[in-house]
């Protein structure tokens, strides 16, 4: 009886902890030069609303930032089909060829909409490194691709088409309900020779941890409590 009931009880923890870490998946992309191209490996993600998305940058030095369908190779704000959604932009990334700690940066899936991104390096966009987030059937990453390689200029947020800071555009007027945009988690780094797995503390959203350990302490004394009144 004892051992029955102790087997159930840590069986309920084991799949309490469980449900708790999968709330969340971790996709990983390495951004990277391959067979002596740049490239987004994956290049292509479906994701899940509140999935995170976790950009790795490889030797030698490159960008991830969000465009619009319409226009490749310029940031989203810049681009009128933008229609004022807020992108994102992780700044260059330099790695050493030598390097063991790759640097990271990770965006929140808000929607299900695509996302379509580049790299801001030199003709890096215009050479294929270009990825899509939920891309659709009318709407594809081979679309995608094949617009980036005609486009005039590959621009960094805050630089105009001559490549110099300013404002590539007007400003575009702010939606009264602005899109849903992906959310900009802090950049980090992860050691790395190939391309590291997210560590658990990944797979846990902003404010939960403190929440699991709560719950999971309770679980925990329910548990103990059992014992006492076997």
């Amino acid at each position: 009886m004892f051992f029955s009931k102790a087997v159930i009880a840590f069986a309920a923890l084991a799949s309490f902890v469980s449900a708790q870490s999968d709330q969340v998946k971790v996709h990983v992309v390495q951004a990277l030069n391959k067979d002596g191209k740049p490239v987004f490996e994956p290049a292509e993600i479906q994701a899940a609303v509140g999935d995170l998305i976790q950009f790795q940058f490889h030797p030698l030095n490159h960008s991830v930032v969000r465009a619009s369908f319409a226009d490749p190779c310029i940031p989203i704000e810049d681009s009128p089909a933008g229609n004022g959604t807020v992108g994102f932009f992780s700044g260059f990334m330099p790695v050493a060829e030598s390097a063991e700690v790759m640097p990271t940066f990770t965006i929140r899936v808000e929607n299900d909409k695509p996302i379509w991104f580049y790299c801001s390096q030199g003709k890096h966009c215009q050479a294929g490194m270009v990825g899509a987030i939920n891309p659709t059937a009318e709407r594809t990453l081979a679309d995608f691709t094949s617009r980036a390689a005609q486009a005039e200029a590959n621009l960094s947020p805050g630089q105009n088409s001559a490549g110099n800071g300013g404002s590539s555009s007007s400003v575009l007027p702010t939606p009264t309900n602005p899109p849903s945009t992906p959310t900009t988690l802090e950049t980090s780094a992860a050691r790395t020779t190939t391309g590291a797995a997210p560590s658990m503390t990944d797979l846990v959203p902003p404010n939960s941890a403190a929440r699991l350990g709560s719950s999971m302490s309770l679980v925990l004394a329910a548990i103990a409590a059992s014992f006492f009144l076997l």
